[in-house]
């Protein structure tokens, strides 16, 4: 276990106070040469996610995985900034955002496959993975042409493995409010 230093607490408080997402990347990069670089870098990556500065947030929390691919903390956030990332790239670079919203179902793959600890992060990882496809839903409707925007809705298989993800993630922890009203909305569609 490291500490992180005074000063470099100091200086990240005030990049997170001033909101300089430009300034926490370059404290990322020189806390990378340090035996305290994953804990720095957790303080980091957490700022940049809230600071929703997904670009910076990606490489900070892909170095936290290169030294620790199973971490629950690391996959939460990384699904989250895929999916994010996705939604930027969408209307330029169809291939990118399908490449990115892969990624994000990789890391919400691990957190099944070794993160299943307790009802909440049971839920929250199926509110992970149907946010993932409720984003395939949303854009293979976006795709479809103007007469036939209600028909692919309705008929997408995306609309019904989003409320089946949604379900599953309510019925693990009844007060995961997110999971429940999404797969609410997602019932009534399918009704």
């Amino acid at each position: 276990f490291f500490i992180v230093p005074a000063d470099f607490l100091e200086e990240t408080g005030i990049a997170i106070k001033a909101n300089e997402p430009g300034k926490l990347a370059l404290l990322a990069s020189e806390a990378a040469s340090f035996p305290w670089k994953i804990p720095a870098h957790r303080i980091i990556g957490e700022a940049l996610v809230n600071m929703e500065a997904y670009d910076y947030a990606r490489d900070v929390w892909e170095k936290i995985k290169e030294k620790n691919p199973q971490d629950k903390q690391t996959n939460i956030n990384l699904a989250t900034i895929y999916q994010r990332l996705s939604e930027q790239e969408l209307p330029s670079n169809l291939l990118s955002a399908g490449l990115l919203l892969a990624k994000s179902d990789i890391a919400i793959d691990c957190l099944f496959d070794y993160h299943l600890t307790s009802d909440k992060d049971i839920s929250a990882i199926y509110a992970l993975k149907g946010r993932n496809l409720k984003s395939r839903w949303v854009n293979e409707v976006k795709g479809a042409l103007p007469e036939k925007i209600s028909e692919t809705a309705l008929q997408s298989t995306y609309l019904e493995q989003a409320y089946e993800s949604y379900e599953k993630g309510y019925c693990e922890n009844l007060n995961h409010f997110h999971c429940g009203i999404n797969a609410l909305g997602f019932l009534t569609m399918l009704l």
